[in-house]
Formats: C-alpha cells, structure tokens, sequence
C-alpha cells in the first residue's frame, strides 16, 4: 500500500509539473502572439495619425473646427478602436475634440507621456505642420487596444485546455502503463521472496523464512512486549519423502 502511495504522488507530482510547464508554454505564445498583434494595431494606428495630423494642418492654420471635424468624423466611422480625438492649435487652444458615446476616457488622457504598448488604451499624438514648416498644432488620438487582448486571452484558454487535456490523457495513459508494470513487477518480487523462504516441496518456512519470522510479525512483537512464547521442534524421519 505505501508503494502505492508512493507511485500515486509520484504521478500526480509529474502531472501538475507537466501541466503547469504546459500553461507556462502557452502564455508564452500567447502573451508574444498579443505583444506581436499590439505593435502592428500601434503601427496602424500611427499611421492614421499621420494623415490625420497632415489633413488637419490646413484647418488648424486657418482656425477652422468644420474642416477638422470632417477629418476626424470619417476615421472614427472605419475605426471603432478610435475612442476620442483631440484637436488643439498651437497656443494650447481646443479647436475640435470628438469621444464616441460608449466611451469613457481617463482624464487627460491627450496629454503627452510614454508610450505604452500593452496598455488597454494607448495615446497616439502627433505635431501637426503646414506646407511652410510651421507647427500649427497637436492632434491626439486615444486608441482601444482592448479587442486584441480579448483575443490573446481567448487564444491562451484555447491553448491551454487543448494542451491540458492532451497532457492529461497522455499522463492518464502513461500512469496506467506504469501501475501495471509495477504491479507485474511487485508480484514477481513478492513470489521469488516466497521462494526464498520456504521449502520447496513441503512449503514450510525454511532457516531464512523461520528467520524473518523471528524478526517480525507476532513473534517479534511478543518478544518486544516480553510475552510468553511456545516453540516447539519435532524431528519427523522420512518427513521429505516423495512415498508419504
């Protein structure tokens, strides 16, 4: 029974290694999957901000909020990721700003800071300049990152059940495969060890099973306890013979 136990925890020791490495493979992936799929949503995103700063430049020299609200409106109707715009012209001064309705944006959120990549919202400003050169404003674009990390996660789930489960019916079918062949094992070893100690054509204990005998079981703890104990020996002539 305690080899048993023992083989059990074994198992079940090997099992929680393998799927905890299992998980650990699959965050990995899915974690450098998301950072990979972050990046290219920046990298676009950049991009648009690029042409929204380049179409806004002439409506930001000549202080018109119309023509920059028709910049921003068509970006925010192809882009749902788009969640605010900020428009402001060179001294400081709002010339246009747009949240969609569902959104809710952190205060200050257009102000410039570190980019952020594996934020859930990402802050994209860009200095906006006229033919000549002049800086003629900053636009800022507040970017929804939140779908892509919903499928990175989704992905990762997937991931891990398929591995876990994988592992599990392997690990199942490998243990089983073990149990027997220890089984198989304990069974010849407990055979051969009954062998050793009895006489092989009566089955009595012979000197080294009369020895183990001694050493535990009831008389080894009769002894311990300093019981009385009866032993009786008896020659038998002719005892081994094929004829009785």
């Amino acid at each position: 029974m305690k080899g048993q136990a023992l083989d059990a925890r074994f198992a079940l020791g090997a099992a929680a290694c393998l799927i905890l490495a299992e998980l650990g493979g699959a965050w990995v992936i899915a974690r450098h999957g998301m950072e990979r799929e972050l990046h290219r949503n920046l990298g676009m995103a950049g991009v648009q901000a690029d042409m929204v700063a380049a179409m806004a430049a002439p409506g930001l020299r000549f202080n018109r909020p119309g023509s920059v609200e028709a910049v921003i409106a068509p970006l925010a109707a192809r882009s749902p990721a788009l969640l605010a715009a900020r428009v402001e012209r060179a001294d400081g001064g709002v010339l246009h700003e747009w949240v969609r309705l569902d959104a809710a944006p952190p205060e200050g959120w257009w102000r410039p800071g570190p980019e952020q990549p594996l934020a859930a919202h990402a802050t994209i400003g860009r200095v906006a300049t006229a033919a000549d050169g002049a800086q003629v404003g900053r636009i800022a674009l507040l970017w929804d990152q939140t779908p892509v990390m919903q499928a990175a996660a989704s992905e990762f789930r997937y991931s891990a059940a398929l591995s876990v489960g994988v592992s599990l019916a392997l690990g199942g079918l490998g243990f089983g495969l073990l149990r027997q062949r220890l089984d198989r094992f304990r069974r010849a070893e407990e055979a051969s060890r009954d062998l050793a100690m009895r006489d092989v054509l009566t089955g009595i204990l012979n000197r080294r099973g009369f020895t183990d005998a001694t050493e535990r079981g009831p008389m080894a703890e009769a002894w311990a306890a300093r019981r009385p104990m009866l032993l009786a020996l008896a020659d038998l002539d002719g005892f081994r013979s094929e004829e009785h």
